[in-house]
């Protein structure tokens, strides 16, 4: 079962509500947890370019609810990587998207973003944000050489500039997780 779309963004705000007690899995921010904790966050975002916008809002707001600075320069290029792989997903990982690599179906009308934030680690005490986007599509991006007068194609030379980390995996059912690791400050007390 896949978590419901984040369409509006009315749902994205109720998505993105902190609420007392226990961290609810898909929609809702858990609340901040000790250090030594991971946090994770996963929303489904309809496969359209309105979804990036709402994936950079969703990730300011976990930052800030997770007492991460969502100001800091890897803060900054998180938002960016994100944009990234959001767009990639909606425009190569689905048919709904308009492009070629989705599987049809209902899942090819949704992308899965998930977003966590590991415990502190190492002598900088830094901590890991791993972004992941999860669509339905089989191919494999690639960074490519985009021409001087090409609008598109520079994405992935952005998130190899700017993640730590970043990789493909396909899933076991079919389609794959395209991820980056940002290394950030620890979050604030």
């Amino acid at each position: 079962m896949h978590p419901p779309v984040a369409g509006s963004r009315a749902s994205a705000r109720r998505a993105l509500s902190t609420s007392a007690g226990p961290p609810r899995p898909v929609h809702g921010i858990p609340a901040p947890r000790s250090a030594g904790r991971q946090r994770r966050m996963v929303m489904a975002l309809a496969a359209r370019p309105g979804s990036v916008p709402l994936a950079r809002s969703a990730l300011v707001r976990l930052l800030t609810a997770w007492r991460a600075d969502p100001g800091c320069d890897a803060a900054a290029g998180a938002a960016v990587v994100l944009s990234e792989l959001v767009t990639n997903a909606v425009l190569h990982g689905t048919e709904g998207g308009g492009g070629t690599g989705g599987a049809g179906g209902a899942d090819a009308a949704s992308v899965t973003l998930s977003v966590s934030l590991g415990p502190v680690h190492g002598p900088d005490a830094l901590s890991v944000l791993r972004l992941s986007v999860h669509d339905p599509g089989a191919d494999r991006p690639r960074v490519r050489r985009a021409g001087s007068d090409e609008e598109s194609g520079r994405g992935l030379l952005l998130v190899a500039a700017l993640a730590d980390r970043w990789g493909c995996d396909p899933l076991s059912g079919g389609g794959k997780q395209v991820w980056a690791e940002l290394d950030l400050p620890a979050p604030q007390a």
